[in-house]
């Protein structure tokens, strides 16, 4: 029953491996693959890579300032700038002559000189400009090998072997070649049992940094180069050299690592020792793989949620660990399925694939943005570097004050391609730093890993407000532009995040007062529930009494004789005083009223009279 059961477990999980994990492995190298895509486009956009242009390779706003229908309008411009310097001085001479009252403040010395440094320079404005530019570009250059190889003098090094690491290399291949001469070693019990037997002079040699480095086993050629060293490291990195495995469980990277050991022994007749060995564990290519970057991190995790199949490189995990480092110098291929199941476990209980989603999301945005403000910056340089000699012209005018402003405009667009350059550099520092797990913000996992990013958006956000910091530098605006870089409450409001949590508000809100009155509403129809007959029935009554009532009171004063009016009596205000006034008296002011107004039925004043009385009660409006 029991192998039954675990044959159907193994069935269930080979089918969820080849289904459900290839596709979020597939969805994975997919989102890394276009990562990969962008950062090509970017370093070209940015100045860091040559595009070829016609024979020649050669950076992108060189090819643009080069080019010479550029060159020819920019000559005709200079022809238009010394026409109009001419025109301008001419201006400036008449101006200064008719000038009664000393308001111009400088000689016509002044103005002839302005004139003349205003023609020299559109003369070598294109030869400056080309400087400028060049230099530019070998200063982006520099800047981005220092960042590329700014960690290779921590990770270089050097390693000559002692007799004794050769004495321990002999032992661990006698005794596997001892192993291989029986016909069971294939067993799950003699490769464990064999494993444990050499695992003391494996863990010896890494405490001698034997395996500190990536051994090459292939030629510029493509042939196959084995050694003592890289065939050991291999069977370093198969398992946890520091304890024993268990004997009865069967371990594919140690069957897997003693099985080309043993295959080397047998066919390779060229397997030789290494007497040293020079590697600098820095990948030295002219960028930050990003692609290999991001996979790598999202295999990072704490302990039993690490992708790495050996646990030793699950407890303290980095890019350049003997796992992690031959994939991030692209010794070893992500892109390969085969080649990442041998090392790392694609399931989605290990793998991160969140990190990936999301930070190649955020990545591939933010580059395009940067993209589209590097080829902005370029058209903006061309308008400058055409435009310069008109605004060099007006030099007699003002003195060269317009000339000085555009000094400032064209400077700031040069340069401002190393503020995006140098952040986006920092930010690959900052996010394999951030996503390290030993980097820990609090001890709750959740609230970590919604910490790290927090700070992986912060970052991509100060990524595009670098380049204004730099800018108002060197405008001179640099109070403004740092508290607007520093200031991302706009960008947070902005966002989608910022979004949803206002319609969020907005319907809790909205939802909380619909819900409160409604609330209300229901608890006053129950309150009164109980006495709802009672009062409809004295309602009712009530009703009943009053129609009664003014039926009678109109019987009554229908039944009344109004008496004459006495002599000298001024209608319904004259008369005896002694005499009370009855109901006939109203009842003729409101007979009054209805025969103006042309009221077919009786007036009833008590219908419309306020507090004040039927006496300040105002007539209904004229129909």
């Amino acid at each position: 029953m029991g192998d039954i059961l675990g044959s159907i477990k193994e069935g269930f999980e080979y089918v969820i491996y080849n289904t459900i994990y290839r596709l979020f492995y597939y969805a994975e190298i997919a989102f890394c693959q276009i990562l990969n895509l962008m950062q090509g486009l970017f370093r070209a956009f940015s100045g860091i890579d040559r595009v070829h242009y016609g024979n020649n390779d050669d950076y992108l706003v060189n090819i643009f300032f080069g080019n010479r229908i550029i060159t020819a309008i920019y000559w005709g411009m200079a022809i238009i700038g010394i026409i109009l310097i001419f025109v301008f001085t001419i201006m400036a001479v008449i101006k200064k002559s008719f000038d009664l009252d000393g308001k111009v403040q400088r000689s016509h010395s002044q103005i002839l000189r302005a004139m003349l440094r205003g023609i020299l320079v559109i003369i070598s404005m294109n030869l400056v400009i080309m400087i400028s530019v060049n230099f530019t570009n070998v200063l982006m250059e520099s800047v981005n090998t220092l960042f590329t190889n700014a960690g290779s003098v921590m990770e270089s090094g050097h390693k000559e072997y002692t007799d004794e690491e050769y004495a321990a290399m002999s032992r661990i291949f006698n005794t596997i070649g001892n192993y291989s001469l029986n016909p069971s070693y294939k067993n799950r019990y003699n490769l464990n049992a064999c494993y444990n037997e050499i695992r003391a002079d494996i863990k010896y040699l890494a405490e001698h940094k034997v395996f500190d480095f990536y051994y090459e086993t292939e030629t510029d050629d493509g042939k196959t180069v084995n050694t003592w060293q890289s065939v050991l490291q291999d069977i370093a990195n198969a398992a946890d050299y520091n304890k024993d495995q268990p004997i009865d469980i069967y371990d594919e990277q140690i069957a897997n690592a003693i099985d080309n050991c043993i295959n080397v022994l047998r066919s390779d007749s060229d397997f030789h020792a290494l007497e040293y060995y020079d590697e600098e564990k820095i990948y030295s290519e002219d960028s930050v793989p990003l692609d290999r970057t991001l996979f790598l991190i999202a295999t990072m995790g704490n302990g039993s949620t690490a992708a790495a199949k050996n646990d030793k490189y699950n407890k303290d995990p980095s890019l350049f660990d003997d796992i992690r480092g031959p994939y991030y110098m692209g010794k070893k291929d992500i892109y390969s399925l085969n080649q990442v199941n041998k090392d790392f476990d694609i399931s989605v209980m290990k793998t991160n694939y969140l990190i990936v989603y999301i930070g190649a999301i955020v990545l591939i945005v933010n580059m395009a943005l940067i993209m589209v403000n590097c080829i902005v910056r370029l058209f903006n340089l061309l308008f400058l570097y055409l435009i310069a000699p008109p605004i060099i012209a007006t030099s007699p005018l003002d003195d060269g004050a317009k000339f000085n402003q555009w000094i400032i405009a064209f400077v700031v667009q040069l340069f401002s391609v190393f503020g995006t350059v140098i952040s986006m550099r920092l930010f690959l520092i900052y996010v394999p730093i951030v996503m390290n797990p030993s980097f820990q913000i609090t001890s709750n996992s959740l609230l970590n890993a919604i910490g790290k990013l927090v700070m992986i958006w912060a970052g991509c956000k100060a990524v595009n407000k670098a380049n204004a910091l730099l800018t108002g530098i060197l405008s001179g605006t640099a109070a403004h532009t740092s508290g607007a870089a520093a200031d991302a409450s706009h960008d947070l409001k902005r966002s989608a995040v910022g979004r949803g949590a206002a319609a969020v508000r907005h319907k809790f809100e909205s939802g909380v007062g619909q819900a409160a009155l409604k609330t209300a509403n229901v608890a006053a129809r129950v309150a009164t529930l109980p006495v709802r007959p009672i009062y409809g029935a004295a309602k009712n009554t009530a009703a009943k009494v009053k129609l009664a009532f003014n039926q009678l009171e109109s019987a009554a004063e229908n039944s009344i004789v109004k008496p004459p009016p006495k002599p000298g009596g001024g209608g319904s205000g004259g008369g005896d005083d002694d005499k009370p006034r009855g109901k006939s008296v109203i009842k003729s002011r409101d007979a009054k009223i209805a025969d103006k107004y042309g009221m077919d039925k009786q007036y009833h004043p008590e219908k419309h009279q306020g507090q004040g009385g039927a006496e300040n009660q105002k007539p209904p409006p004229k129909q």
